[in-house]
Protein backbone atom coordinates (compact mmCIF):
# COMPACT_ATOMS: atom_id res chain seq x y z
CA UNK A 1 0.00 0.00 0.00
CA UNK A 2 1.25 3.28 -1.16
CA UNK A 3 0.13 6.61 0.37
CA UNK A 4 -0.44 9.45 -1.92
CA UNK A 5 -1.74 13.00 -1.41
CA UNK A 6 -3.59 14.33 2.30
CA UNK A 7 -7.37 14.70 1.04
CA UNK A 8 -8.77 15.46 4.44
CA UNK A 9 -7.82 16.22 8.36
CA UNK A 10 -9.54 16.30 11.37
CA UNK A 11 -8.93 16.47 15.43
CA UNK A 12 -7.42 12.55 15.32
CA UNK A 13 -5.67 12.16 12.36
CA UNK A 14 -5.03 12.55 8.57
CA UNK A 15 -6.98 11.04 5.56
CA UNK A 16 -4.80 10.13 2.54
CA UNK A 17 -5.53 9.30 -0.34
CA UNK A 18 -3.53 5.66 -1.24
CA UNK A 19 -3.37 2.81 -3.46
CA UNK A 20 -3.57 -1.60 -2.77
CA UNK A 21 -2.80 -2.90 -5.88
CA UNK A 22 -4.46 -1.46 -8.78
CA UNK A 23 -7.40 -0.41 -6.08
CA UNK A 24 -7.57 3.48 -4.92
CA UNK A 25 -8.53 3.73 -1.51
CA UNK A 26 -8.50 5.91 1.59
CA UNK A 27 -6.22 5.91 4.85
CA UNK A 28 -7.37 7.18 7.95
CA UNK A 29 -3.93 7.81 9.63
CA UNK A 30 -4.71 8.49 13.73
CA UNK A 31 -2.69 11.10 14.76
CA UNK A 32 -0.74 10.26 18.04
CA UNK A 33 0.83 13.28 20.18
CA UNK A 34 4.59 13.41 20.35
CA UNK A 35 6.88 12.69 23.30
CA UNK A 36 8.69 15.14 24.12
CA UNK A 37 12.36 14.18 25.54
CA UNK A 38 12.54 16.99 28.26
CA UNK A 39 8.77 16.34 29.85
CA UNK A 40 8.16 15.50 33.07
CA UNK A 41 7.67 12.13 34.64
CA UNK A 42 4.19 13.19 34.95
CA UNK A 43 4.04 14.52 31.43
CA UNK A 44 5.01 11.58 29.88
CA UNK A 45 2.82 9.66 32.24
CA UNK A 46 0.04 11.49 31.19
CA UNK A 47 1.25 11.08 27.66
CA UNK A 48 1.60 7.69 28.09
CA UNK A 49 -2.40 7.41 29.07
CA UNK A 50 -3.51 9.41 25.44
CA UNK A 51 -2.17 7.10 23.78
CA UNK A 52 -3.56 4.48 25.24
CA UNK A 53 -6.56 5.78 25.37
CA UNK A 54 -5.89 6.91 21.41
CA UNK A 55 -5.96 3.00 20.61
CA UNK A 56 -8.42 1.74 22.74
CA UNK A 57 -10.90 4.30 20.37
CA UNK A 58 -9.21 3.25 17.36
CA UNK A 59 -9.69 -0.79 18.34
CA UNK A 60 -13.24 0.13 18.94
CA UNK A 61 -14.30 1.78 15.65
CA UNK A 62 -12.01 -1.23 13.73
CA UNK A 63 -14.34 -3.79 15.96
CA UNK A 64 -17.37 -1.59 14.92
CA UNK A 65 -16.10 -1.07 11.04
CA UNK A 66 -15.30 -5.13 10.86
CA UNK A 67 -19.25 -5.82 11.10
CA UNK A 68 -20.40 -3.25 8.84
CA UNK A 69 -22.03 -4.12 5.66
CA UNK A 70 -24.29 -1.66 4.30
CA UNK A 71 -24.50 0.33 0.92
CA UNK A 72 -25.06 3.45 2.38
CA UNK A 73 -21.64 2.90 5.23
CA UNK A 74 -18.37 3.46 4.26
CA UNK A 75 -16.53 0.11 4.16
CA UNK A 76 -13.11 -0.87 5.74
CA UNK A 77 -10.76 -2.94 3.83
CA UNK A 78 -8.10 -2.88 6.34
CA UNK A 79 -5.94 -2.03 9.19
CA UNK A 80 -3.16 -1.92 11.05
CA UNK A 81 -1.49 -0.72 14.29
CA UNK A 82 1.69 -0.03 13.43
CA UNK A 83 3.47 1.72 12.89
CA UNK A 84 0.44 4.08 13.79
CA UNK A 85 -3.48 2.99 13.85
CA UNK A 86 -4.40 3.44 10.33
CA UNK A 87 -7.65 2.07 8.20
CA UNK A 88 -8.21 1.69 4.85
CA UNK A 89 -11.90 2.24 3.58
CA UNK A 90 -12.70 2.62 0.14
CA UNK A 91 -12.60 5.82 -1.59
CA UNK A 92 -15.52 8.30 -2.00
CA UNK A 93 -15.34 11.20 -4.73
CA UNK A 94 -16.07 13.79 -1.81
CA UNK A 95 -18.02 14.83 1.26
CA UNK A 96 -21.60 16.01 1.74
CA UNK A 97 -19.61 19.38 3.77
CA UNK A 98 -17.30 20.05 0.59
CA UNK A 99 -20.11 19.72 -1.89
CA UNK A 100 -22.61 22.36 -0.17
CA UNK A 101 -19.91 24.83 1.37
CA UNK A 102 -16.94 24.65 -0.92
CA UNK A 103 -18.63 24.26 -4.17
CA UNK A 104 -22.29 25.64 -3.22
CA UNK A 105 -23.94 22.86 -4.41
CA UNK A 106 -27.79 23.65 -4.40
CA UNK A 107 -29.53 20.44 -4.55
CA UNK A 108 -33.16 20.07 -6.07
CA UNK A 109 -35.90 18.43 -4.19
CA UNK A 110 -35.15 14.83 -5.34
CA UNK A 111 -31.38 15.33 -4.55
CA UNK A 112 -32.30 16.36 -1.27
CA UNK A 113 -34.40 13.06 -0.61
CA UNK A 114 -32.24 11.13 -1.94
CA UNK A 115 -29.49 12.30 -0.02
CA UNK A 116 -32.02 12.03 3.60
CA UNK A 117 -32.88 8.51 2.31
CA UNK A 118 -29.37 7.09 2.07
CA UNK A 119 -28.68 8.54 5.63
CA UNK A 120 -31.74 7.16 7.20
CA UNK A 121 -31.20 3.41 5.55
CA UNK A 122 -27.50 3.47 6.76
CA UNK A 123 -28.84 4.81 10.52
CA UNK A 124 -31.57 2.28 10.06
CA UNK A 125 -29.25 -0.81 10.07
CA UNK A 126 -26.93 0.56 12.90
CA UNK A 127 -29.91 1.18 14.91
CA UNK A 128 -31.61 -2.22 14.37
CA UNK A 129 -30.96 -4.36 11.50
CA UNK A 130 -27.28 -4.47 12.32
CA UNK A 131 -28.38 -7.26 14.75
CA UNK A 132 -28.10 -10.27 13.12
CA UNK A 133 -26.36 -13.41 13.73
CA UNK A 134 -22.86 -13.44 13.12
CA UNK A 135 -22.44 -9.85 14.49
CA UNK A 136 -19.97 -9.53 17.02
CA UNK A 137 -22.28 -6.73 18.19
CA UNK A 138 -24.93 -7.32 20.25
CA UNK A 139 -26.50 -3.99 20.60
CA UNK A 140 -27.54 -1.44 18.33
CA UNK A 141 -25.23 1.35 17.38
CA UNK A 142 -25.12 4.72 17.78
CA UNK A 143 -23.09 7.30 15.53
CA UNK A 144 -22.79 10.08 18.00
CA UNK A 145 -21.51 12.37 15.17
CA UNK A 146 -23.47 12.07 12.08
CA UNK A 147 -22.57 15.60 10.23
CA UNK A 148 -22.33 16.90 6.61
CA UNK A 149 -18.10 16.21 6.93
CA UNK A 150 -18.87 12.11 7.66
CA UNK A 151 -21.51 11.94 4.88
CA UNK A 152 -19.37 10.85 1.59
CA UNK A 153 -20.78 10.91 -1.90
CA UNK A 154 -19.82 7.60 -4.31
CA UNK A 155 -19.97 10.66 -7.22
CA UNK A 156 -21.37 14.36 -8.36
CA UNK A 157 -24.83 14.82 -8.35
CA UNK A 158 -24.84 16.86 -11.20
CA UNK A 159 -23.02 13.86 -13.25
CA UNK A 160 -25.85 11.58 -12.48
CA UNK A 161 -26.50 8.95 -9.83
CA UNK A 162 -24.96 9.35 -6.52
CA UNK A 163 -25.07 7.55 -3.24
CA UNK A 164 -24.61 8.73 0.00
CA UNK A 165 -22.62 6.53 2.76
CA UNK A 166 -21.88 7.44 6.50
CA UNK A 167 -18.22 7.55 7.68
CA UNK A 168 -16.25 8.28 10.67
CA UNK A 169 -17.38 5.61 13.83
CA UNK A 170 -14.60 6.91 16.19
CA UNK A 171 -17.29 7.95 18.29
CA UNK A 172 -19.60 5.08 17.61
CA UNK A 173 -21.12 3.12 21.08
CA UNK A 174 -23.01 0.43 22.06
CA UNK A 175 -26.52 1.71 22.38
CA UNK A 176 -26.51 -0.58 25.64
CA UNK A 177 -23.86 0.72 27.37
CA UNK A 178 -24.41 4.01 28.58
CA UNK A 179 -28.27 4.10 27.48
CA UNK A 180 -28.70 6.88 30.04
CA UNK A 181 -27.30 9.04 27.80
CA UNK A 182 -29.20 9.09 25.17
Amino acid sequence: TSLENRIGQGTYGSVFRGRCGDVEVAVKVMKLPERDPNATKAATQLLKQKVEEINKDFVAEVEVCCDLNHPNLVRLLGYADRPVPMMMQELLFMSLDKLLYVENWEPALDDQLKVAHDVAMGMEYLHTCFQHEGSNQDQPIIHRDLKTPNLLLTGHPAEGHFDVKITDFGLSRDKGLDDEQY
